[in-house]
């Protein structure tokens, strides 16, 4: 069996499934495989491990950034979620810094 692909690799991991026989068979064969497959699938319990209260708000430089590098419209610079922290209104189409959405799936 030629390597297992990449875009595999991460499936099972992500998934948490047992790899088929001539999978499993490779990786218990072939180290640059099995490493991989254990790298992602510690990235993926790590990801799963945290919970959104750990995550922190960036700085308001970050922000500024940002603005500098896509060259926003003054009236759009400064943190887009500052309002929200401090109860005011959430600007159109975001959440609050301290919700952060589940990821999704790419397709």
């Amino acid at each position: 069996m030629d390597h297992v692909e990449p875009d595999e690799l991460a499936v099972l991991a992500l998934d948490g499934r047992e790899p088929d026989a001539a999978v499993r068979t490779h990786l218990e064969a072939c180290d640059t495989c099995a490493a991989e497959y254990a790298a992602l699938a510690r990235t993926v319990h790590l990801g799963r491990e945290g919970s959104p209260d750990d995550l922190e708000a960036p700085p308001a430089a970050v922000w500024t950034r940002i603005h500098d590098e896509l060259g926003l419209a003054p009236e759009l610079a400064g943190d887009p979620f500052a309002e929200a922290e401090a109860g005011g209104p959430v600007p159109q189409g975001t959440t609050p810094a301290r919700h952060v959405p589940p990821s999704r799936p790419r397709t």
